[in-house]
């Protein structure tokens, strides 16, 4: 072989390495990506976790929470704060995921299901009463006012009159 021969192999054994890298760096952004997109998953549904808990393990909360709902008015001083700092995570974890689908880390049919829950609870009298007090919230109702007329009944006391809840 001569000289150019072996710089003509080497030109193309160096191509093969830069395709060949090419294609790796290209697995590695996809497995990245389907990392991220767990992670946010996870993140997301961890924050509706920390909200639900003390609402399932503590029948006071829950009572305090289906109450505020549905008769806002029948809450006592204490329980109405103790509502609106559960409705602000609430709608701050809505915030959170409305933000990640902007940054496009959750699909928009993703957003749209959480869009509709949130519209959902801002339909109800005590969240509906919380919006109107809340500026925050406000600015959320205004991303998810798109779904109130699609709202799914979330029915969170499951066909129960509150009447009886005391």
């Amino acid at each position: 072989m001569t000289l150019e021969q072996y710089a003509s192999l080497g030109e193309l054994v160096a191509a093969i390495a830069v395709v060949a890298s090419f294609v790796y760096l290209g697995l590695q952004i996809k497995q990245t990506g389907r990392a991220i997109g767990a992670q946010t998953r996870d993140s997301i549904a961890d924050g509706f976790m920390a909200i639900n808990m003390p609402v399932v393990s503590d029948p006071a909360v829950a009572r305090i929470f289906a109450l505020g709902l549905e008769r806002p008015g029948a809450l006592s001083d204490i329980e109405a704060v103790q509502f609106s700092m559960l409705l602000r995570a609430v709608f701050n974890q809505f915030d959170r995921v409305q933000k990640l689908r902007r940054l496009d880390l959750i699909s928009e049919s993703n957003w749209t299901v959480y869009a509709k829950e949130c519209a959902a609870i801002m339909a109800t009298p005590g969240g509906s009463q919380y919006v109107q007090g809340n500026e925050l919230a406000a600015v959320l109702k205004a991303d998810v006012s798109e779904f109130s007329g699609q709202a799914p009944n979330v029915d969170f006391l499951l066909g129960r009159d509150v009447s009886s809840i005391e």
